[in-house]
């Protein structure tokens, strides 16, 4: 398997911090509510994360087709929230440049 065949875009999350955080979603957001999650890989993310580690969520170009149907002209974000209900984006392009 040739592991530059396909193009794709991580969405990525490191615990910068000092305390444990437990990730409850990770992918790419577009407002004003759309979340973007990957169904093939969410189990492996949604994981506790101890100071230093990370966590990672991988969109290859099929599952990108889907922003197809929003605006194209809109921001999107790559976004992560933990289940104390802290949400983190943060902007990556437009909607799109990765169509």
């Amino acid at each position: 398997m040739n592991p530059f065949k396909e193009d794709g875009l991580h969405v990525t999350c490191i615990n910068c911090g000092n305390r444990p955080i437990h990730i409850r979603k990770i992918g790419l957001f577009i407002k004003p509510n759309n979340t973007i999650i990957n169904i093939k890989t969410i189990e492996k993310s949604q994981i506790k994360l101890n100071p230093g580690d990370e966590t990672a969520q991988y969109f290859n170009t099929k599952d990108l087709k889907q922003l197809s149907e929003f605006n194209h002209s809109k921001k999107l974000y790559a976004y992560v929230e933990d289940f104390e209900g802290t949400v983190k984006r943060k902007c990556i392009g437009k909607v799109r440049e990765y169509l």
